[in-house]
């Protein structure tokens, strides 16, 4: 995940807090005048509806008129491994599977939604050899996503 998704930029640090298991601080506002800006071009864009995309390009250009510096900020290929590594489960199916794994493990009827319990049920198959190997490799992606966005104060997209 990218991060957290909400309406307002306190909504998101207050999130990405609680996520991170850190306090949330107070948010000091930042003039837009030096502010730098990655926009990851690629793969986060392609299935973005075209008014949703007009809306950003708007959005970033009055950011830009207001001395915000926009820069390309490529992490395609940070995603794509991701993607790579949880191929047979994701790490929230896998940890489902763990919680879940007694009605799991019976074979019954699942008491959830297909949509959430075939997923559980495939990532029940996952060995936690497997599941480590994602760990720390997903830590490894954290490291070097942390390192990508030295580079810039804001991460945009629509």
């Amino acid at each position: 995940s990218i991060g957290p998704l909400a309406r307002t930029v306190a909504e998101c640090a207050a999130a990405d807090a609680v996520m991170a298991g850190e306090e949330t601080v107070a948010l000091v506002p930042l003039r837009f005048a030096g502010l730098r800006i990655g926009i990851p071009p690629g793969a986060l864009f392609e299935d973005t509806e075209k008014e949703v995309s007009a809306a950003f390009e708007r959005c970033v250009r009055k950011v830009e008129l207001a001395g915000a510096y926009l820069a390309d900020l490529s992490i395609d290929d940070l995603l794509a491994d991701l993607r790579g590594v949880t191929k047979r489960a994701s790490i929230a199916a896998m940890e489902g599977a763990a919680v879940h794994a007694d009605w799991l493990a019976t074979g019954a009827t699942a008491p959830v939604d297909p949509r959430v319990g075939e997923p559980l049920s495939r990532a029940a198959a996952v060995p936690a050899t497997a599941y480590i190997r994602v760990i720390h490799r997903r830590t490894a992606l954290v490291a070097a996503m942390d390192e990508r966005l030295a580079s810039v104060d804001v991460l945009a997209l629509p």
